[in-house]
């Protein structure tokens, strides 16, 4: 599965109180706002569960393929709140 398309699945097997947003992300770089999964991407990195493939940026790299770190990351922060991050780009 690609980055795009995990994000897509977790998005929306959660429920708005599973995703409190913790920050204020309003642009990713290489997800267009035409994109079917952009909102639910934006959701994830509003809630800490998504920082991107670049810290400072924030890429997300959509298309490339998902691996088992990050699926377990973004997987533990969903399950323990604590450990979701806050970003700034």
């Amino acid at each position: 599965a690609t980055r795009e398309q995990f994000a897509a699945i977790l998005s929306a097997a959660l429920p708005d109180e599973a995703l409190v947003a913790i920050n204020h992300v309003t642009k990713i770089p290489d997800v267009n706002t035409s994109n079917p999964n952009y909102a639910a991407v934006i959701r994830l990195y509003n809630a800490g569960i998504l920082t991107g493939t670049d810290k400072n940026t924030g890429t997300f790299q959509p298309d490339a393929t998902i691996t088992r770190e990050q699926i377990a990351a973004m997987v533990t922060r969903v399950a323990d709140p604590s450990l979701r991050e806050t970003v700034a780009f």
